[in-house]
């Protein structure tokens, strides 16, 4: 198996970290951060050590540092958690590394910022990897020439076959 880098892409709440939840299951060697919704509010999931926790803020939950995105409050401790699992993860040099999701926070350099850019600029030099990017539909362009991926990925999800 040679390295390549895998681009899941659809719109918002179209199953793709659902799909990815259901395919790891039947594969070994998977490490990373899932982003799964769980009783309708975001978490961060570690792949490698099974621990999730909770991305948006819980009502009256006060003393927070927070990242405000949309109609979203994010807890700035989540984010930070799910940095250095990913950081953490990239060491266990795994077969498949997943990264759930690229979005509008990791383009203005929050978010998984910039534990993203630290992967993608050692998965250039690693050999018999396979990377997993999520990236929403209406960013995907962006996201491409934001981390000058042209060239060097595949949308295809055949991937994604359990067989």
């Amino acid at each position: 198996m040679s390295k390549t880098i895998h681009i899941l892409t659809g719109p918002v709440k179209s199953g793709k970290t659902t799909r990815l939840i259901a395919w790891i299951r039947y594969h070994e060697h998977c490490a990373g951060i899932l982003s799964p919704v769980i009783d309708e509010k975001k978490h961060l999931y570690s792949i490698h050590n099974e621990r999730e926790l909770p991305l948006e803020r819980e009502n009256g939950t006060p003393g927070q540092e927070l990242i405000d995105i949309g109609r979203y409050s994010f807890l700035l401790s989540s984010f930070e958690w799910a940095r250095k699992e990913l950081l953490t993860a990239l060491n266990l040099n795994p077969r498949w590394f997943i990264i759930d999701e690229i979005g509008p926070l990791e383009l203005a350099g929050k978010g998984l910022e910039p534990a993203v850019s630290t992967i993608l600029n050692k998965f250039e030099r690693a050999k018999d990897h396979q990377l997993i990017l999520v990236i929403r539909d209406t960013l995907l362009e962006q996201v491409i020439s934001h981390y000058q991926l042209e060239g060097k990925y595949l949308i295809d999800e055949s991937f994604l076959e359990i067989t």
